[in-house]
């Protein structure tokens, strides 16, 4: 369980644009239209729509929105892939920014990491990269089906499963449910980020700790930017 982060504005044209509507003068005896509620609702069925295409198990699970761009996601899981693939389902639509988990799992194994795709990255490179070996593609590719649908077809920004591999590195990297990644946005800090995955601001200086290569101090974030997250159970 936790707050899975997703960059917004890249995934699946689910919601289209957004138009402005011509204001028109109400009548003084018409009722208040919560406009607001009638659009969480229509994008609530549209997500339960992407997850009955995939086929991906979902008979007790409840998906709601708070605000615009916040996935709500509560019920139980037979297990933890099955969970993992709706809320990646979920947070990679455009105009999705998190997915809070609330879905307890009937079976729990380990979690899988979730990493954040980046302009230059193949399944091989990220293989390499999180199991030492880039020919372990395939299972990166057979993780994240049935939302990918070939192995070359990964966008900047997509947030994919990594499951742990015995035998690798990667299969005891990270054993709790912290996000790997974190894409930065509008009106982020560190401390704010630190807060909202480990429950501390203060930890925002173990997140400066893991980026110090790409950061110049801890107020310099930026949209857009993909952090490293430190596993919870590898820092004070």
């Amino acid at each position: 369980m936790g707050l899975f982060s997703f960059l917004k504005d890249t995934g699946a044209k689910l919601f289209g644009k957004k138009k402005a509507a011509a204001p028109t003068p109400a009548a003084p005896s018409a009722p208040t239209v919560d406009y607001a509620e009638i659009e969480r609702k229509q994008k609530t069925m549209l997500l339960n729509g992407v997850i009955d295409t995939l086929g991906l198990p979902n008979e007790n699970i409840s998906i709601s929105m708070e605000g615009t761009d916040v996935v709500v996601l509560s019920g139980t899981c037979e297990t933890q892939e099955d969970k993992e693939k709706i809320i990646l389902a979920l947070g990679n639509v455009d105009g999705i920014a998190f997915v809070d988990d609330r879905v307890s799992v009937t079976n729990p194994t380990p979690p899988a990491v979730f990493y954040t795709v980046t302009k230059t990255d193949t399944l091989g490179k990220i293989a390499k990269a999180q199991y030492g070996d880039a020919m372990k593609y395939p299972v990166i590719f057979e993780a994240n089906k049935p939302m990918l649908t070939h192995p070359d077809k990964i966008y900047p920004g997509q947030v994919l499963r990594i499951p742990p591999v015995e035998g690798t590195y990667s299969a005891t990297a990270q054993s709790s449910a912290t996000p790997s990644t974190y894409t930065v946005k509008s009106g982020d800090t560190l401390g704010k980020i630190a807060k909202a995955i480990y429950g501390d601001a203060m930890k925002y200086k173990d997140i400066y700790a893991a980026n110090m290569d790409t950061m110049k101090s801890p107020d310099s974030v930026r949209v857009g930017q993909v952090l490293n997250i430190p596993a919870a159970n590898n820092i004070a």
